[in-house]
Protein backbone atom coordinates (compact mmCIF):
# COMPACT_ATOMS: atom_id res chain seq x y z
CA UNK A 1 0.00 0.00 0.00
CA UNK A 2 2.76 2.65 0.40
CA UNK A 3 3.88 1.92 -2.92
CA UNK A 4 0.08 2.46 -4.15
CA UNK A 5 0.23 5.66 -1.96
CA UNK A 6 3.46 6.84 -3.21
CA UNK A 7 2.77 6.36 -6.95
CA UNK A 8 -0.39 8.58 -6.35
CA UNK A 9 1.10 11.33 -4.83
CA UNK A 10 4.08 11.22 -7.67
CA UNK A 11 1.09 11.82 -10.26
CA UNK A 12 -0.67 14.08 -8.04
CA UNK A 13 -3.65 11.98 -7.47
CA UNK A 14 -6.02 11.31 -4.77
CA UNK A 15 -3.98 8.85 -2.10
CA UNK A 16 -6.89 9.19 0.15
CA UNK A 17 -8.25 5.64 -0.17
CA UNK A 18 -5.15 3.77 -0.48
CA UNK A 19 -4.45 5.43 2.96
CA UNK A 20 -7.33 4.28 4.52
CA UNK A 21 -7.09 0.62 3.45
CA UNK A 22 -3.75 0.57 4.92
CA UNK A 23 -4.66 2.23 8.27
CA UNK A 24 -7.95 -0.15 8.37
CA UNK A 25 -5.28 -3.60 7.75
CA UNK A 26 -3.28 -2.07 10.40
CA UNK A 27 -5.78 -1.98 12.63
CA UNK A 28 -7.45 -5.51 12.12
CA UNK A 29 -3.73 -6.74 12.56
CA UNK A 30 -3.20 -4.80 15.95
CA UNK A 31 -6.65 -6.09 17.16
CA UNK A 32 -5.66 -9.73 16.42
CA UNK A 33 -2.21 -9.13 17.10
CA UNK A 34 -1.90 -6.42 20.18
CA UNK A 35 1.83 -7.30 20.54
CA UNK A 36 2.27 -5.73 17.04
CA UNK A 37 3.62 -2.46 18.55
CA UNK A 38 6.00 -3.63 20.80
CA UNK A 39 8.03 -3.71 17.78
CA UNK A 40 8.18 -0.35 17.61
CA UNK A 41 9.39 0.52 20.82
CA UNK A 42 11.73 -2.20 21.65
CA UNK A 43 15.62 -1.29 20.58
Amino acid sequence: MGGAIATHMEHGEMYLPQAIILLLVWGANYLRNPEMLDSFTKQ
